[in-house]
């Protein structure tokens, strides 16, 4: 399994950073790991736009980091972390995305929330999730909801590759005593990409059963592997656009947190691709991680 010995949760002080601040005190508890960075960024821009605007003014910089750092450790003293959890306020200066991915090499997984202080912002901080999860090699929780106790149903995507593996191991480490669903999503071959290649309809239904029969298989396989895990294990195999299977899953399910690797096999069965990944991201109910 996969270990996590520190985690960094990033807050722009908007309501869905505070929700991220939270689970990751609560997974920190959970899970026994004692340190946890909070990190706030002040963007180097805004801050230049402002000295500008009050001609120059050198005290801005400072007036800033103060009200900021003062922010920060009110909303540590909040979320009243228990024992054994040690919050660090973190304040730096510069690009957002810059900042963060400097700041997260220092620790084992980034938690984000998926609502910024606007519309427009998929991620705390403005940060593009696009950007962030293809720069951060390590995974990254998107929260969208305050907790409210631990992850109890989780759906991990499954392509059979090494890239599921590590999805799966990350499910365990953070939920330990959920219910795992795995769902594997068969992407049939369509007719009309078949024509491309002049593939008969008769032959595609082959291919179609082939591909379905050999999905079948490594899942029964895989189910086999984890039956002594302790943990409720539940498998299946759904046809369909892969994003839009897995976002019915998850609901149907009622899952609280769903696993997706942010890569895929490069096969004819390649599902999880980087589209999909963000169409998961921008449309999940439940909380996402997501995993190299």
């Amino acid at each position: 399994m996969s270990t996590v010995q520190s985690i960094l949760a990033i807050t722009d002080f908007s309501l869905g950073a505070r929700h991220a601040v939270e689970r990751s005190v609560r997974l920190a508890d959970e899970l026994g790991i004692s340190r946890v960075g909070v990190l706030h960024v002040l963007e180097r821009g805004l801050m230049d736009g402002l000295r500008q605007l009050f001609g120059g003014a050198s005290d801005l910089p400072e007036s800033f980091d103060v009200g900021a750092r003062q922010t920060l450790e009110r909303l540590l003293r909040e979320v009243d972390a228990p024992a054994g959890v040690e919050l660090e306020a973190l304040l730096r200066s510069g690009r957002p995305l810059t900042a963060v991915l400097a700041a997260a090499e220092e620790y084992d997984m980034l938690v984000v929330g998926a609502r910024g202080q606007t519309k427009r912002q998929r991620l705390a901080l403005g940060t593009t999730s696009r950007a962030l999860l293809r720069a951060h090699p390590e995974p990254v929780l998107v929260v969208r909801e305050s907790p409210t106790g631990p992850y109890r149903r989780v759906l991990v995507a499954i392509d059979f590759s090494a890239y599921s593996e590590t999805a799966l191991a990350w499910a365990r480490t953070l939920a330990p005593s959920a219910a795992l669903n795995l769902v594997h999503v068969f992407d049939n071959p369509s007719p009309r990409s078949a024509s491309y290649v002049r593939v008969s309809h008769e032959g595609l239904a082959k291919f179609r059963r082939r591909l379905l029969l050999k999905a079948e298989r490594r899942m029964e396989e895989l189910a086999a592997e984890l039956q002594d895990l302790g943990q409720p294990l539940d498998q299946r195999i759904v046809a369909g656009d892969p994003a839009t299977v897995l976002l019915e899953q998850a609901a149907a399910l009622e899952a609280d947190l769903l696993v997706i690797c942010k890569h895929a096999r490069p096969t004819t069965e390649q599902l999880l691709l980087g589209s999909v990944t963000l169409r998961v991201l921008d449309d999940s109910v439940c909380d996402v991680l997501v995993v190299q």
